[in-house]
């Protein structure tokens, strides 16, 4: 770095008596200083050799333990990540990242090393420089400054009132007048004092070193119509992909495909669905002998703005280099599933080969320093459970790092960014349209002008919780459309498929069942939505009238949208009501498109159990929403199924402005002894058994019902749990106490293995709670929350209906013993298995015969 010329510094004076002083005092102190070192040294080496011996991670691990964690950001962190694994990573990141002064050789032909620093001139004005304003308290100083304006690719920056740094260019000072250098000499840097930055309304301007910031358009030429005068250029197209719209996928694929090139695809590793159907597709080419289409085996999970997306662009670059069939291209271009082709191929190729050596980078516009802090250069991210963590402000970036961004091809306009099928329906249908217009052996398909995406899939979410919801609301379907039908059905086989459909962008998403019947027959049913929601205007609301509301699943803030199609509303969901408003014309000027609202929310029982104001909103969409997370709700007895609704009460009158109605649905609530015509005896004979458990129905493939029967008060189904299946529980007669452990997630699981894998496995303690038939509510005991329980009698002769989906089969469950006889909420014990437990060997078991079943309805 060159010194900064003719930079006025602070006045001082020494007289040769001092300077000799000063320098005896330093002898002395390095001459002790070293004798201390070396002593320290001598009497610790072997220790210190010891200590950097010792594997990095168990280093960083036991360090990281006495490092300030009080900052905002990695306390922020630390309460939101979920496994121990990643807590500990994001600590030791935090305490042992460091800031380090790095200067680089810019080998960009532009940069003028020689000019860096140098002095322009000082200007009598506070404000010369219109590029970017930095306010640094602490830390200005000319070369830091410098490096900002550097970094931002500024040619100037320029120093003021000590704090100030200024970026601009020659056309801000060339109408300016100079003024004695004198004037920019007397505030000092704060990050220097010894060094001033500027004066009180004077800028010293000082050269980067880099020239003139110009933006370079490349031109657009037309495709010549002779076929013998385009250009050709072999492209390797790289796609990365998300989500489950393989026929968007497709359809991107169909504008960009061509065999004289290259396509290597990437899917998420989370996203199974994606690459079933991928890989499906790579078999169809191979088997018409076409190879230049390939699905990456390694994958990552690629977040946006993590490590692992540019992990896995370099691992896929460098994988086709060393494939003989994928070597050989001149331009890579990095797709994703919602990109599309706006100009064809044909036109792609030529552009590309008369600017063939050219790399071609859009950048986001002139304001690049605004650009570098919205992104986050300045803070240090961790990566860990799939997502990037901000834990620290980084306070140093490598010297002479000249940075941009933005999204490739753009200023060309090849390539439309970030097309939404579920939202862009009719703008898709356009671009498909024209960049295909060359090619005349592609016609148009119906399919173009509508939106179809796969929401379920039975094979690759085989395990996902809404399966058997599913399931259920398809077979109450299927028989509704063929009880009208003049054919037999075979019956309900399955459910195969569920998609949203969307006819245009202005419609609402509808779902698909896609059935297969007991004959091998396939079915798609589609399904339409009934809204029930009664709307009365209140005359009292002046500024805004409400047009619709609506409930459901899975709201997509930013578009506005509900994309569950098929929502379900169980009792650990979260349930979503949207409004719309209208704001009367002749209301005054708001900032905000929607009014100050109080809601209320109803259960099925006609009970009141939320009331909570939701605060206006600005909507393009003139939206408002609001969310009750049943889960959450303070009485459990409140979570009733059946039709909940939701009111916006009127400011005067009975009468309320909104009333949403919403089915919320449960596996069994409709059981109870009634309906399983189960009336026993109370008390019961003498020397009745404790447990008495009568199976009702079992399918080995899906679920297995029973009646469970405590006889007395310490009657105890004691600790055990449910492998991989869920259960449900009713009570049906008396009162019941379930205790409960959900088991760990699996990075916190292993860590705590580990080091005590002799205890057995280890479980979080949910609490307990009493359940009765006089108030009853179903419980869910789910594969992981809740897996393991116990359920004791309260009352004489208490009994509960039991469903778990799917059944046992081959998979038994496995008693446990804490070892902790007082747990307590929220805290993590170890289980231990046991044979088998005491309490269940004298159990009476019963089987209900098919027979006996049928008579009882």
């Amino acid at each position: 770095m060159n010194t900064f010329q003719d930079l006025g510094m602070l006045p001082f004076a020494f007289t040769k008596k001092n300077i000799l002083l000063l320098l005896a005092l330093l002898v002395v102190i390095y001459i002790g200083t070293t004798c201390f070192l070396y002593g320290r040294l001598e009497n610790n080496i072997g220790e210190i050799v010891q200590h950097h011996t010792v594997h990095l991670s168990s280093s960083v691990t036991e360090e990281s333990k006495l490092c300030d964690l009080s900052s905002s950001l990695i306390k922020s962190a630390l309460e939101r990540a979920k496994s121990e694994s990643c807590r500990q990573s994001l600590k030791d990141t935090y305490c042992f990242h460091l800031d380090e002064d790095i200067e680089l050789e810019n080998q960009c032909p532009e940069f003028d090393k020689d000019r860096q620093g140098k002095f322009v001139g000082c200007f009598n004005s506070s404000n010369l420089l219109s590029g970017y304003h930095y306010k640094f308290e602490t830390t200005n100083d000319p070369d830091y400054c410098l490096q900002h304006c550097f970094r931002a690719g500024y040619e100037l920056f320029g120093l003021n009132s000590g704090k100030n740094c200024f970026c601009g260019g020659i056309k801000d000072v060339k109408l300016s007048s100079k003024i004695d250098k004198s004037n920019c000499g007397f505030a000092p840097c704060p990050g220097n004092r010894n060094v001033s930055c500027g004066g009180i309304s004077s800028t010293s301007v000082f050269s980067t070193g880099l020239p003139e910031m110009k933006r370079n358009f490349p031109e657009f030429f037309e495709l010549p119509g002779n076929i013998e005068e385009r250009k050709k250029v072999k492209i390797l197209f790289v796609l990365q992909l998300n989500g489950r719209n393989t026929r968007q996928v497709k359809r991107m694929l169909r504008t960009v495909y061509s065999k004289k090139h290259l396509y290597v695809v990437h899917v998420d590793e989370r996203q199974n669905f994606m690459y079933r159907e991928m890989k499906k597709l790579e078999e169809e080419f191979q088997k018409k002998n076409i190879f230049n289409f390939k699905v990456a085996e390694k994958r990552f999970p690629t977040i946006w703005g993590g490590s692992t997306l540019l992990t896995m662009f370099l691992e896929i670059i460098k994988s086709t280099l060393s494939d003989e069939n994928f070597k050989n291209w001149d331009y890579v271009l990095n797709l994703s599933e919602s990109d599309m082709l706006l100009l064809s191929l044909e036109e792609l190729e030529h552009n590309l080969g008369v600017n063939e050596g050219k790399s071609f980078l859009a950048s986001h516009g002139y304001n690049t320093a605004d650009f570098v802090k919205k992104q986050g250069l300045y803070k240090a991210f961790h990566q860990c459970e799939e997502r990037m963590w901000r834990i620290k402000d980084r306070k140093i970036l490598p010297k002479n790092m000249r940075l941009d961004g933005g999204s490739d091809w753009s200023k060309l306009r090849f390539f439309g960014r970030k097309f939404d099928s579920f939202i862009n329906v009719e703008a898709l249908e356009a671009v498909e349209k024209n960049s295909l217009r060359f090619r005349e052996k592609i016609k148009k398909n119906e399919a173009w002008s509508s939106t179809w995406i796969n929401v379920f899939e039975r094979e690759v979410d085989f395990e996902s919780r809404n399966r058997y919801i599913y399931e259920g609301i398809s077979k109450f379907f299927f028989k509704e459309w063929t009880d009208g039908q003049e054919f037999s059905p075979c019956g309900f086989e399955k459910l195969t498929n569920i998609y949203a459909f969307k006819k245009n962008s202005t419609s609402k998403p509808l779902p698909i069942l896609e059935i297969l019947d007991g004959c091998g027959n396939n079915f798609q049913i589609l399904l339409l939505r009934k809204n029930l929601s009664e709307v009365n205007p209140d005359p009292n609301m002046e500024e805004f009238e409400i047009v619709d509301s609506e409930f459901g699943t899975g709201l997509d803030l930013k578009e506005e949208v509900f994309r569950d199609v098929l929502p379900v509303v169980d009792v650990n969901s979260k349930a979503t009501v949207l409004f719309h408003w209208r704001r009367n014309s002749s209301s005054p000027d708001s900032k905000t498109t929607s009014p100050l609202i109080n809601i209320q929310w109803w259960n099925s029982m006609g009970r009141l159990v939320k009331n909570e104001l939701v605060k206006p909103y600005d909507s393009i969409y003139g939206g408002q929403y609001a969310e009750l997370d049943l889960s959450n709700l303070t009485l459990l007895n409140d979570v009733i199924p059946g039709l909940w609704s939701l009111r916006i009460p009127s400011k005067e009158g009975d009468k309320a402005t909104v009333e949403t109605k919403k089915e919320l649905i449960q596996k069994i609530s409709g059981i109870d002894s009634h309906t399983l015509d189960f009336h026993p005896s109370n008390p019961l004979p003498y020397q009745s058994p404790n447990i008495v458990v009568a199976d009702v129905y079992s399918n080995s493939d899906n679920l297995t019902c029973s009646i469970f029967m405590l006889t007395t008060p310490q009657s105890i189904l004691p600790l055990h749990d449910h492998p991989k299946i869920d259960g449900f529980i009713k009570p049906i007669k008396g009162k019941l106490l379930i205790s409960s452990f959900s088991w760990l997630d699996e990075e916190e699981e292993k860590l705590l293995v580990q080091q005590e894998f002799e205890k057995g496995r280890p479980a979080r303690f949910d609490g307990t709670r009493t359940i009765s038939s006089d108030d009853p509510q179903v419980v869910t005991l789910g594969h992981q929350k809740g897996n393991v329980h116990s359920i004791q009698a309260v009352e004489p002769v208490s009994a509960f209906f039991d469903v778990l989906i799917p059944d046992y089969g081959e998979r038994p469950c496995t008693y446990y013993q804490c070892d902790e006889a007082n747990p307590i909420a929220g805290q993590t014990y170890w289980l231990k298995p046991i044979l088998i437990s005491p309490a269940m060997a004298g159990a009476l078991y019963l089987t209900v015969t098919e027979s006996e079943i049928n008579n009882s309805n």
